[in-house]
């Protein structure tokens, strides 16, 4: 497994929902049980709460029925963002994680999630998004997403604060500081364009008009 502060995962499409979700209250979609390097864990993934909210999925070790460590995935987004009980280090639960995830999308089970707020921008072979998460609460962040077609990577990075900045705490500075000037670009016409919003401060992704009209 690579060092997950490369993050260049063959992913056709980052969002990790777990497939048989169900509807309405929040309960359990489905446990996906893998292992690796001899250790078995578990991500248990559960629907959104209501039609605007972010489902979430939890990152498990259990042995003997008994938890172990629990970490979890506040908006399905492919990163591990809290620790819940014990722990290992989100560094290394993250590459365990990300593991699981490779091995849930080999096997068929997982599905590509429609986010509220995205701003795709294609230029040459390379297909760019933006994506605002947890818009709300206070650690907010841009999810930025290069595709790179012609070599079938992907690379993910956040803007930790949505202040145009990539600074994501496990992805390695040269990675950040290669990516930082397509990220202005990208941002800079999703502003001329009138699909992504900076007050001064933060930039935030605005849904879609047909988004705004179903809302109404």
């Amino acid at each position: 497994m690579k060092n997950p502060a490369l993050l260049f995962i063959l992913l056709p499409a980052l969002a990790f929902m777990f497939t048989s979700c169900a509807a309405t209250e929040p309960v359990q979609s489905t446990i996906f049980n893998f292992e690796y390097d001899g250790e078995s864990y578990q991500i248990v993934g559960y629907q959104a709460t209501s039609d605007d909210a972010e489902g979430i999925n939890d990152f498990v070790k259990r042995e003997n029925g008994y938890i172990i460590f629990w970490y979890r995935d506040i908006n399905q987004d492919g990163y591990l963002n809290a620790e819940i009980l014990n722990g290992i280090g989100l560094e290394r639960a993250n590459q365990i994680y990300l593991a699981g995830i490779g091995a849930a999308l080999e096997l068929g089970k997982l599905r590509d999630r429609e986010y509220e707020r995205k701003y795709d921008l294609e230029i040459g072979y390379v297909e760019y998004q933006v994506i605002s998460l947890s818009v709300n609460a206070p650690d907010t962040y841009n999810l930025f997403i290069i595709r790179d077609r012609k070599d079938n990577v992907a690379y993910t990075i956040r803007d930790m604060g949505r202040n145009g900045i990539l600074d994501d705490p496990i992805v390695d500075a040269a990675i950040k500081s290669t990516y930082q000037q397509w990220y202005d670009i990208v941002l800079e016409e999703g502003v001329y364009n009138g699909r992504i919003n900076f007050d001064g401060q933060k930039y935030l992704v605005e849904r879609k008009p047909n988004q705004l009209a179903a809302a109404d």
